[in-house]
């Protein structure tokens, strides 16, 4: 570097480092006027409701600016950027992370996701139109100056500062102090003395560009992204994206980044503006009308504190596991799963449990399909057969409302439901009166039949009840009825043993009617025929009696079908489900032999009972006669579900999702935004039912659009090369191999291999051996960042064990990560089962027994071991019980016993 730049350098840090001071001051100030105001002192409120309402806003926002203020004070910039506009003015801006404060000294302070935010993204030279108060301004990036903020004894500094400028870069300056001072202190020369005998390099400014070493266990803080990144994260809030890339590309940090932005109405786009305020809702915000998922708790934990240090408020409600999601709609909110305080809830969930062949689990969108067909077949059928039943009662409901419905049914026929829907909502005017007047008079006719087996006997009921109580009846026989009850007219309620028989003797009689009119022969194990045999022939109506009342609820029953027909496309997706698992299995189809518990779901079935009726009510609430009614009562089933709909939905590491899971996410988007965001990596997937395609990524998310992001920038040279020759020999997707930053001086070493390792004892030995290694190496005065990982949950308190007997004698220890909950602190040797590392990075990582892996899971080893591979920042570490498996002979060449 010449002594022209380096004194410029100088003068630009003199300049940054009293920036940093007038940016906390400015902050500080309005944190102090903060504590002696609030929301109170800028608004009068009244016992209206406006005002009321008027006043939490002004209190949010007050909170969210004290947040900002405070993080300034901590971190006043991290970019200062220069750039030329078309008139030949040079700008300069320094950027924060979030938050902004105007400052007095005519330096122009910037929000990195405000549109001007834009320019930290790129490179020197690179020429870029923005849109600025309305107006479009060309400029032409000068120079880009990134920082990492300190303040200590009394001062700002920066460490690890890039800078490039026109004529010089990219350098990495050390500390801008030191570069300022042109000296250092004794404690640095003590620090130089160590950095030369391990042969580092001494300078304060270094060319190229630095590795940092990993000292805590946390997601990697990119406050700014690379240009590519930053267009990913600015697209329109109603996009639907998956970004694909190696690990160490910074997919995580970028969802976060888009979430952070697309939160803070200040920098949305007029448009977006517009779309947020017409949807907003008091009760959920658009700030808060959000959720992220993750594979795993552990993964959930680290996404929240990069949420923290974007300042976007994130718990536990707002990031969650998929399990936890699929539970709470499955069992609260759709009543797919049964409760224990209520009737409804057609299944119980048996996680672990395989219902479905494995070929199915892998690829389950075709059995979807079929599912989804069956579903609108099923209601099709219902349709046709009330069809049937009325054009043969025409004299009893009227031979005008029947050729209605048959011009009605032409349309269903054709293949669009929704339209007949339609058509039906507008008929209702006529079918409800109808049927409610033969269901008043069919109800009396029943009661008669009732006050004279009363007046027969007076225990009558009572004695009906305690037969009930005993009784054991075919749930197959009476399920998916024949709409020959109230199903649908009234919610069940609890009910005394009295009332219960009642209604049980009431719906029987109605079946028998029903039946002995159509000449149809009772199930024997149903109900019904169970209830009859019990009252015999002394207690049951006549004949003739049971022919007129069932004329009527034959009647009943075709009209029923078509009253409230487009809610039972939602509510009768688990009857359909039940029905379409039976038929499969009797044909041998799709399931793995018989299900011996019919109420019994697995996961997945359960993933696809969501996704069907999420999909449908979707449907349904696009169509513009629900929308135009959307608050009556019989669309209240609706609202239950559009409720639960966010405004954003974010999944990080979307590939260890399968195609169902990311549909029913997908599915919990608001109808006006579909604002659906994903990342993740095919080769790192590392679940049996995971999204293995772009198309199987299509399927779930039809409108899906794929950004590749390639650039790595966690890896040494050696490890990211390593990663790149295991997609290679181990047949993974090579366009997503990583490609390393320009002018990164980061070479790194060789993976070390140990092999015929024996017991945890023997391979602790060896471990301890090179964590020793790892920490003189790196120097820092403390141990990086070190993770162990194991084939199974059940050997990582072992290992623990036989490292901690070891690691006592240099007053280290080793922390069993059980279930990926317990995460030790500060320089703890961290032990993982592998399938919980997703996600994280270490400066190094130890492979446990991969010949193990290799014969446990021999279609997933591959991707197991990149994953684990590419977890490691420097140091790769992996052991064999016997010998290397003889998919990775041909990389021995590229292994090393130690790194000393």
């Amino acid at each position: 570097m010449t002594d022209q730049a380096n004194e410029y350098l100088k003068a630009v840090s003199s300049e940054t480092l009293a920036n940093f001071k007038a940016i906390a001051a400015a902050a500080q100030e309005r944190l102090d006027a903060a504590r002696t105001s609030g929301a109170d002192a800028f608004i009068h409120t009244n016992t209206f409701n406006s005002g009321v309402a008027a006043s939490k806003k002004l209190s949010a926002i007050s909170a969210t600016n004290v947040t900002g203020y405070r993080e300034l004070t901590r971190e006043p910039a991290i970019c200062r950027v220069q750039a030329l506009d078309e008139e030949g003015e040079r700008h300069t801006y320094y950027i924060a992370r979030k938050s902004t404060v105007a400052l007095h000294n005519g330096s122009k302070l910037a929000s990195y996701g405000s549109v001007v935010g834009r320019l930290a993204s790129l490179t020197v030279g690179t020429e870029i139109t923005l849109q600025i108060a309305g107006k479009s301004r060309h400029f032409e990036l000068l120079e880009n100056i990134k920082y990492q903020p300190r303040f200590k004894d009394g001062a700002w500094d920066s460490l690890n500062t890039t800078v490039q400028g026109e004529d010089f870069g990219p350098l990495t300056v050390e500390s801008l102090q030191a570069l300022l001072r042109g000296r250092l202190e004794e404690a640095d020369a003590e620090a130089l003395l160590d950095a030369l005998l391990q042969g580092s390099p001494s300078d304060t400014v270094l060319e190229g560009l630095r590795h940092e070493v990993r000292r805590s266990m946390a997601l990697r803080d990119q406050p700014i992204l690379d240009r590519f990144q930053d267009e990913i994260f600015r697209l329109p809030l109603d996009s639907q994206l998956l970004i694909l890339g190696p690990p160490g590309t910074g997919k995580t940090t970028t969802l976060i980044r888009r979430l952070g932005q697309k939160l803070d109405r200040a920098l949305l786009t007029p448009e977006e503006t517009s779309l947020v305020e017409r949807i907003d809702h008091p009760q959920q915000p658009h700030e808060q009308s959000w959720v992220m998922f993750t594979p795993t708790d552990l993964l959930k934990h680290f996404v929240k504190e990069a949420f923290s240090r974007e300042q976007v408020p994130a718990s536990d409600a707002r990031i969650k596991t998929w399990e936890t999601q699929r539970g709470e709609l499955a069992r609260n909110t759709l009543g797919i799963l049964q409760q224990s305080s209520s009737e409804t809830g057609r299944f119980v969930l048996k996680a672990s449990s395989h219902h479905l062949r494995p070929a199915v689990e892998q690829a389950p969108t075709q059995w979807f399909d079929a599912l989804h067909a069956f579903h609108k077949q099923r209601l099709l059928g219902q349709l046709q057969q009330g069809l049937t039943i009325l054009v043969q009662l025409h004299h009893v409901v009227g031979a005008d409302l029947v050729r209605s419905l048959v011009d009605i049914m032409a349309t269903a026929e054709g293949g669009d439901l929704m339209a007949a829907y339609r058509a039906l909502d507008g008929l209702e005017s006529q079918l409800i009166p109808l049927l409610k007047s033969l269901k008043e008079e069919s109800d009396q006719s029943v009661r008669k039949g009732l006050i004279r087996s009363l007046n027969q006997d007076r225990d009558f009921v009572d004695q009906l009840a305690a037969f009930i109580d005993s009784l054991q009846v075919d749930d197959e026989a009476d399920a998916d009825g024949e709409f020959d009850d109230d199903a649908g007219d009234e919610p069940e309620q609890q009910q005394t043993s009295s009332q219960k028989a009642v209604q049980v003797y009431n719906r029987s009689i109605r079946t028998l009617a029903r039946l002995t009119f159509l000449k149809r022969s009772v199930p024997k194990t149903s109900a019904a025929a169970k209830i009859r045999d019990w009252l015999g022939k002394s207690r049951l109506p006549l004949k003739d009696e049971l022919h007129s009342i069932g004329e009527s609820i034959a009647a009943q029953n075709g009209l029923r079908r078509f009253v409230n027909a487009s809610r039972r496309s939602v509510s009768e997706v688990p009857a359909s489900y039940r029905q379409f698992r039976r038929e499969a299995v009797k044909a041998n189809q799709w399931y793995d032999g018989q299900i011996q518990h019919p109420r019994h779901l697995d996961a997945m079935e359960l993933d696809a009972v969501l996704l069907l009726t999420l999909r449908t009510a979707r449907e349904l609430m696009a169509q513009p006669f629900v929308a135009r009614n959307r608050t009556e009562p019989r669309f209240a089933f609706l609202q239950t579900i559009r409720d639960r709909l966010y405004n954003q939905v974010l999944v990080d590491e979307a590939t260890d999702f399968s195609p169902l899971q990311l549909a029913c996410m997908a599915s919990l988007t608001r109808l006006e935004t579909n604002a659906f965001f994903a990342c993740g990596d095919f080769n790192q997937r590392i679940t049996q039912w995971g999204t293995r395609t772009h198309d199987q990524a299509l399927w779930a998310v039809s409108r899906i659009d794929t950004r590749p992001i390639t650039t790595v920038y966690r890896q040494s040279q050696r490890l990211n090369a390593f990663s790149a020759k295991l997609l290679e020999i181990l047949g993974g997707d090579l366009d997503c191999r990583g490609q390393l930053p320009e002018h990164l001086h980061h070479t790194g070493v060789s993976p070390s291999l140990l092999e015929d390792a024996g017991d945890f004892q023997d391979v602790a030995i060896w471990l301890v051996e090179r964590i020793q290694e790892v920490e003189k190496i790196v120097n820092i005065g403390e141990l990086p960042t070190i993770a162990v990982l194991v084939n199974a949950e059940e050997q990582v308190k072992p290992m623990a064990e036989s490292l901690n007997h070891l690691l006592e004698d240099i007053n280290l220890r080793a922390v069993a990560c059980a279930d990926g909950q317990s995460l030790g602190v500060g320089s703890d040797v961290r032990v993982f089962s592998v399938e919980h590392i997703k996600g994280l990075e270490f400066e190094a990582v130890f492979f446990v027994g991969i010949d193990d892996l290799a014969q446990q899971w021999p279609d997933l080893f591959g991707r197991f071991l990149y994953v684990g591979a590419t977890r490691a920042a420097t140091y790769l570490g992996l052991t064999c019980r016997a010998k290397l498996p003889p998919a990775l002979e041909s990389m021995r060449a590229e292994l090393v016993s130690a790194w000393s």
